[in-house]
């Protein structure tokens, strides 16, 4: 009778979505072009008088049936239903489908009538915005999005038998790799050191590019330590394998830290957290160093996270203390010069070693103002000394390399206060 309504399949013809209507047997007795169109199809007529189980899958057929029978017997619609489909062709579509009881005039259920709606392109476009989420596009890999919520579901939802080890790997140098020379030979690195981890871990293990030229290995570990010590020296052998980029030999190295699962860590946060610890503590050891968490490495993070705040207060509140320390002439036993040492008194952990914080001031970016303030009170302390030391020793004071290297501003108001000196 539809078809018999002229204005009516205008409309429906000419609507986004897809209609149609089918009997108690779930035979289909109407439908419009966008449903023919969906089954790749140009003309009505060639749908009419079918079911889905000449355009599905039996599987998919056979649940829909029962689906439609349970609507039209017990009279509730259902609605906004996803449906997938791989067609024999092999691209997979994505139907959004509302069916609901058609009744006739007296209230009997006489069959159903359906609207969907094919939103492939839109499943398409989670799917991708889900890819650039939580994978690398550089080397494939899942990034760290992925992978903090696959190790809490993971780690949290295991009881303490199961063992997991947590392995975090750092390209040496990597950074002067791209400085040295470009991008292009470190974006290559990165692919190879991807390789070589994915080479030597079953597909069961996930493998992850969490930073820069960082990656993370979670290993379903039932064994023992012996295991993870072999995987790793097989690891960090065929990285230092001979690497070529643009017929050039380049000698990649990295280093590895490892926590465990329970025995390290009771949850991901703290796993992730002290295998990262490790890896620092590899990283102090020098290049190519393999090393497990111990709980020293928490006591030494955080003393060092106090250290990197108290120092930033103590140079900017002018806290750090210059002392002098005489050079006496062998030949003339007089003073022939001083050297400026700073020192720092903290105040919960005591006199701290220059070697400590002058690293640290190096690393976190106030090693140029550090250098300052050295150079300011040994220029004073020269000044006092001239009337009351002749001749004035030699001052020597040292300058971090970090900071002529990197060309701070510092370097120029050092030598302003050089060339003030004298008046």
């Amino acid at each position: 009778w539809l078809r018999d309504q002229p204005l009516l399949n205008i409309i429906l013809d000419n609507c986004f979505e897809q209609v149609f209507i089918k009997d108690l047997s779930s035979t289909l007795i109407y439908a419009n072009r966008n449903l023919a169109r969906h089954y790749g199809l140009k003309e009505v007529d060639q749908i009419l008088g079918k079911s889905d189980f000449d355009f599905y899958s039996y599987e998919h057929a056979e649940a829909t049936r029962q689906e439609e029978s349970d609507i039209m017997q017990s009279g509730e619609p259902l609605l906004a239903k996803l449906y997938s489909e791989t067609w024999p062709r092999g691209d997979e579509t994505w139907n959004l489908c509302s069916k609901l009881p058609l009744r006739n005039s007296g209230g009997e259920i006489i069959g159903l009538i359906g609207f969907g709606r094919d939103i492939t392109k839109d499943k398409s476009r989670e799917k991708l915005i889900w890819q650039q989420s939580n994978y690398d596009a550089l080397t494939g890999l899942p990034n760290r999005n992925y992978f903090v919520g696959n190790l809490n579901s993971t780690v949290n939802e295991s009881n303490t038998d199961h063992r997991y080890t947590l392995l975090a790997l750092d390209i040496d140098r990597f950074k002067a790799f791209n400085d040295s020379y470009g991008h292009g030979c470190g974006d290559a690195i990165l692919i190879y050191v991807a390789q070589c981890i994915n080479n030597k871990v079953s597909n069961q293990e996930i493998v992850v590019r969490v930073g820069s030229d960082e990656f993370l290995l979670l290993i379903d570990n039932q064994k023992n330590r012996t295991n993870i010590v072999d995987l790793a020296i097989k690891i960090r052998s065929d990285i230092q394998k001979p690497f070529f980029y643009q017929n050039q030999q380049y000698d990649i190295t990295c280093c590895i830290g490892a926590a465990e699962f329970p025995s390290d860590a009771l949850n991901a946060t703290d796993l992730m957290k002290f295998t990262e610890q490790a890896l620092y503590r590899a990283k102090q050891l020098g290049d190519n160093q393999f090393i497990f968490y111990s709980p020293e490495m928490t006591t030494a993070s955080i003393r060092r996270q106090t250290l990197i705040a108290d120092l930033k207060q103590a140079v900017a509140d002018d806290q750090i203390e210059v002392v002098f320390q005489p050079i006496i002439s062998c030949d003339s036993e007089k003073l022939f010069s001083v050297e400026a040492l700073a020192r720092w008194q903290h105040p919960s952990y005591g006199q701290i070693s220059p070697d400590e914080f002058i690293h640290i001031a190096e690393e976190i970016g106030i090693i140029g103002q550090l250098d300052e303030r050295v150079f300011h009170k040994a220029i004073d302390a020269a000044k006092k000394w001239q009337s009351l030391i002749d001749p004035l020793p030699v001052f020597s004071v040292n300058v971090s390399a970090h900071s002529l290297k990197t060309g701070e501003d510092s370097s120029s108001d050092i030598i302003n206060l050089l060339s003030n000196l004298n008046h």
